[in-house]
């Protein structure tokens, strides 16, 4: 008879605090939100610090502060396994109220081994963790890694752009098949 009791007693405070500690959580977590807005980027193995533009806005109940506290990072995959927990981190140049956006110049690292990967973008609190574990989905990108990626390195005018001057576009690359004609600079 007194084992059941303190059963039932034990079960009821274990009920309880569950549910105090959920509706916890669930208020903590609604401080915590955001949707983001980034496009698919091709990029050659190995390129470290590229940014790439990612519009955030907050969704949650609290100003994330430019204080170092709130930062933008991402976690890698390919396929299903885990590449990278926590890609570098993007600073926040202000402060991003409720309800606000703000483009962050996003730094983003390629993996070494070619292939199809899926960035998962991830704002992340050094109080809190990471948004995703408070219930705020990440926004899922596709990164393709190739050596046939190639990047427009520079647009210069020969001479004063006057409606007929010629303009050197040099493109460099890691592949000849993705730039035949790059041996020479091409005027157009």
């Amino acid at each position: 008879m007194i084992h059941r009791a303190i059963f039932r007693l034990a079960v009821l405070l274990t009920l309880s605090l569950a549910s105090l500690t959920g509706g916890a959580f669930q208020a903590y977590a609604q401080s915590y939100g955001a949707t983001y807005q980034a496009s698919n980027v091709s990029l050659p193995p190995s390129l470290t610090n590229k940014t790439v533009p990612v519009t955030v806005t907050n969704t949650g109940a609290t100003t994330w502060n430019a204080d170092g506290s709130t930062y933008l990072a991402y976690h890698l995959y390919q396929g299903t396994t885990l590449v990278t927990w926590s890609g570098p981190q993007t600073s926040l140049p202000t402060s991003v109220p409720p309800g606000e956006s703000i483009l962050l110049q996003a730094k983003l690292n390629s993996p070494a081994t070619e292939g199809a990967y899926t960035i998962q973008w991830d704002m992340t609190s050094t109080t809190a963790g990471v948004f995703s574990g408070l219930g705020s989905p990440t926004f899922n990108v596709t990164m393709t890694v190739s050596a046939d990626a190639a990047a427009l390195t520079s647009l210069n005018p020969t001479t004063a752009i006057d409606g007929a001057a010629p303009l050197t576009l040099t493109l460099t690359g890691t592949s000849m098949a993705a730039m035949p004609h790059s041996k020479n600079p091409c005027v157009v």
